[in-house]
């Protein structure tokens, strides 16, 4: 059997109890209390706020992209914010600098963000 929880952005305590056999006659197995703290996923935000200071003009397309994403993420426009994220990965690709790097992987975690709305 499987569950699922939505968790709070704060800490949480979860208890569970586990039992097998068929109803009515359930036997008692265990009983378990165990703390849960999220962790904050990386934003559009963050991303496109990596990308805004970059003045080398190879930057211009994928810093236009970020900022349609961080508009459409606003806006709860999760689809057009995914679109634009993906299109300004595309982008970097072309770019080859160590800062390409980083942002990469930035809009990486900002699509796995994203993804999460959807």
């Amino acid at each position: 059997m499987y569950g699922w929880l939505m968790l709070p952005i704060e800490p949480v305590k979860v208890e569970a109890v586990i039992q097998s056999g068929i109803a009515p006659d359930w036997l008692h197995r265990l009983n378990l209390t165990f703390d849960i703290s999220t962790i904050a996923l990386f934003t559009v935000e963050a991303a496109y706020l990596n990308a805004i200071d970059i003045t080398d003009n190879a930057y211009n397309q994928v810093q236009k992209y970020l900022g349609w994403a961080q508009q459409d993420s606003i806006d709860g426009q999760w689809t057009d914010a995914l679109s634009a994220l993906l299109r300004a990965s595309d982008a970097l690709i072309a770019i080859d600098t160590e800062q390409s790097d980083s942002l990469h992987v930035d809009v990486a975690k900002a699509i796995r963000t994203v993804s999460t709305k959807l």
